[in-house]
């Protein structure tokens, strides 16, 4: 039976210039004054790379090329010197905002010798659970009249392990640091903790006596007004959910007592059976709050908001 459960309270795009812009030719052969243009050329390089330093941002490589064109001598080949800058302009997203340490979008970048490397850093702070809802962010990539695009998912899980790589990357190191803490209470805590799982509920975190050595962190939790507080760590939400759900798992491990001295006994979310009715027509399965919830639900938030400023 699961219970203690944490809560919290597209740019427009022209469908006819983005026709118009896709049946352009595949090279553009001559440059304004008639003379050879290069060829354009742009990809996505491996998988999103985790920066925990920029408050674990989505770091996704382009590589863009510019390349001699057919009929020259040199087709194929890397353009020599500069060509004039390539443009790049997010499409369908707005994530490449330039806050909080993510790439600003629209910018115009040189490319020398024929390649260069760009690496744009995103916070894409969702607000659902279901990323096949989300739109993917699409980079336009312009030169010389010529247009690529590239897809730069967001939120991956490249090792498939069932948790998000930011998430996990940036829980992962609150549970270290909590772990290692000189801070008797929260040592004695994450001592107990076995492992977490990354949550899909519609809420922050959660704890079910199933898996009772685990807790469950979300990617997404959302303030009172609606941003996901998860993403940024904002006000150390998501260090307080963390802390608020191990130390539900301390609870279970120790049911009758707390780090302050109180009797809280373990108690199922949702309360307790009211006694069974006699006459006809009654309910018999009615649910009625048990306090016992409420005092443990407390404890876990004031542990929660105690230590959160530990681990920013």
């Amino acid at each position: 039976m699961g219970f203690a459960r944490r809560t919290r309270a597209s740019r427009p795009v022209s469908v006819a210039l983005m026709l118009a812009l896709a049946l352009l030719p595949a090279q553009a052969a001559r440059g304004a004054d008639g003379a050879p243009a290069p060829v354009l050329y742009a990809e996505r390089v491996g998988e999103a790379a985790i920066e925990p330093a920029n408050r674990y941002s989505e770091n996704s490589a382009i590589r863009i090329r510019l390349l001699y064109p057919a009929g020259h001598p040199r087709a194929g080949r890397p353009w020599r010197g500069h060509a004039g800058p390539v443009r790049l302009e997010e499409w369908n997203t707005d994530i490449y905002d330039g806050r909080h340490g993510a790439s600003r979008l629209p910018a115009e970048v040189p490319v020398a010798d024929g390649e260069r490397m760009v690496v744009l850093k995103s916070l894409a702070r969702y607000r659902v659970y279901d990323l096949r809802n989300m739109p993917v962010p699409r980079v336009a990539v312009q030169f010389g009249g010529q247009l690529r695009f590239v897809e730069l998912p967001q939120w991956m899980d490249v090792d498939g392990n069932d948790k998000t790589d930011w998430l996990e990357r940036r829980v992962d190191d609150i549970v270290a640091r909590a772990r290692a803490s000189t801070v008797a209470e929260v040592a004695e805590v994450f001592a107990v903790l076995g492992g977490w799982r990354q949550s899909y509920r519609r809420d922050c975190g959660g704890f079910d006596e199933s898996e009772p050595s685990v807790a469950g962190i979300s990617a997404v939790c959302l303030d009172w007004d609606g941003v996901n507080a998860h993403r940024l760590n904002a006000n150390r939400e998501l260090s307080a959910t963390v802390l608020h759900e191990a130390y539900h798992v301390w609870q279970h491990r120790h049911p009758e007592s707390s780090l302050a001295g109180r009797r809280l006994l373990k108690a199922a979310k949702g309360g307790r059976p009211a006694s069974p009715c006699a006459q006809a027509g009654c309910v018999e399965h009615l649910w009625l709050p048990d306090p016992r919830y409420g005092a443990q639900e407390a404890a876990a938030e004031a542990f929660a908001e105690t230590y959160k400023h530990l681990f920013p």
